[in-house]
């Protein structure tokens, strides 16, 4: 590639006074040697004597990203084009600056011109289906994505990358549903059942079949239920009232199964980080936090000092409380809420407040919270602790706040909160125990 871009800066240099050709050379071996500072510094005077050669700026721009100063690189890539918008190879290297910049909003129209020069460049095409992963434009990305996985069957990140993105493409869908509907519970009780909770899944298509009787997507997977619970006779009685899925039930499951389908193939390829990345999500996802942290491990015994997976095995590490362990990581990232709650939780809660303060989750206001408590500024403690109040699902957070108040002397309030604490313990109880009381049956 870089060769490539350097025949941009021979044009326009013969007659010139000084030799620009010797200069280029120069800059061209600090390049290929890997002095990019050296090479940006001879690049720059070869600009200067020949301002108006676009080619230069371009080699400039690609000396400056070697060398990790993205944003410079940027500014010259953006001039280059403004020259000369006909130098495919300037819009992939500015799109890979904003990329590099976490800026994937910028990196989108150059390498989107990238791809359209060039349908072929694998480069691109992934860099394009990050960048609209991490806007949330998760069908642009699929279709990325999709191109990816043909142009490099054998490339982890290519099948990641799709497997990741029809996810949440289906996690899109299933939000547009209507809540309760027996769609969603249906889809619900699939995830249960893929996770070998069968009960909780029965549980969920009880209700849907409640909601609507003859909905027969529900009847189907209740007869995949059956099956798989050694219920054979049931299993075929359910079958007989399933229907083939259709509308966003379908485009969901279809997401979701060609993402499974995505995800396989990744294994298949054998080891690699992207896989273990992939298997340390899945195995947050549903709370095997001890193998997420040994997926982590073994990503970054591949590729050591990547950011990304060094910030995986510091959330990782900070859920199963080894907080010594995960400190520098979370230091060394500016992880605020994880960083601020291990200190919290290692007995320094005075510490904690200031990374607790430029935190902004819901979580981390219930931290700061009880930061607060443990520094004894009960009256500090009450407005984050109220803040937080909606994603308390087992009464914690009602206690912490109904504790601080009562150190406040606002003994009313306090009473009223400690009373809702018991509330939501006891229904925390009552559901736990309802879902392993569940006996399958037939419906």
């Amino acid at each position: 590639m870089i060769g490539v871009l350097l025949l941009f800066a021979v044009a326009g240099l013969a007659g010139q006074a000084v030799d620009p050709a010797a200069l280029s050379q120069q800059a061209r071996q600090a390049l290929a040697q890997g002095r990019y500072e050296a090479a940006a510094g001879l690049y720059r005077q070869l600009a200067a004597q020949l301002p108006h050669v676009a080619g230069l700026r371009m080699n400039l721009g690609l000396a400056l990203f070697q060398g990790g100063s993205y944003r410079e690189a940027a500014a010259e890539l953006q001039t280059a084009l403004k020259m000369d918008a006909s130098l495919s190879p300037a819009y992939l290297l500015l799109g890979l600056c904003h990329a590099k910049l976490g800026e994937p909003a910028s990196a989108i129209v150059p390498l989107e011109r990238a791809v359209k020069a060039d349908p072929n460049n694998g480069i691109a095409v992934l860099e394009l289906g990050d960048a609209y992963y991490a806007l949330g434009r998760y069908a642009p990305a699929v279709e990325q994505f999709r191109r990816l996985t043909a142009l490099r069957p054998s490339d982890p990140l290519a099948w990641r990358g799709l497997g990741l993105s029809l996810t949440e493409q289906s996690q899109v869908l299933f939000g547009q549903l209507a809540p309760q509907s027996p769609e969603a519970l249906t889809l619900l009780a699939r995830a249960r059942l893929a996770s070998d909770e069968p009960k909780a899944a029965y549980a969920l298509l009880r209700q849907a079949l409640q909601k609507n009787p003859l909905f027969g997507p529900a009847h189907a997977l209740l007869a995949e239920l059956f099956q798989k619970t050694g219920h054979p006779d049931w299993a075929a009685a359910a079958q007989v009232k399933a229907t083939p899925p259709s509308g966003p039930y379908a485009a969901i499951v279809a997401a979701s199964e060609e993402a499974l389908a995505a995800l396989h193939r990744l294994a298949a390829l054998g080891p690699s980080a992207a896989l273990y990345e992939t298997e340390a999500e899945a195995a947050r996802a549903r709370g095997a936090y001890p193998e997420a942290v040994a997926a982590w491990r073994k990503a970054l015994a591949l590729q050591p000092g990547q950011a990304n997976l060094e910030r995986g095995l510091a959330r990782a590490l900070f859920t199963v409380k080894e907080y010594e362990e995960a400190l520098p990581l979370l230091t060394k990232h500016a992880l605020e809420h994880e960083l601020g709650e291990a200190l919290l939780e290692t007995g320094k809660p005075a510490a904690a407040i200031p990374h607790l303060l430029r935190a902004t989750s819901l979580h981390a206001q219930a931290a700061l919270g009880r930061a607060y408590l443990a520094a004894d500024q009960p009256a500090k403690a009450i407005a984050p602790l109220r803040a937080a109040l909606s994603v308390d699902a087992d009464g914690s957070l009602h206690f912490q706040l109904a504790r601080a108040l009562q150190r406040t002397g606002a003994v009313a309030q306090y009473r009223e909160m400690d009373r809702l604490s018991q509330q939501l313990r006891q229904k925390k109880a009552e559901q736990q125990q309802t879902i392993g009381s569940t006996e399958i049956a037939p419906l």
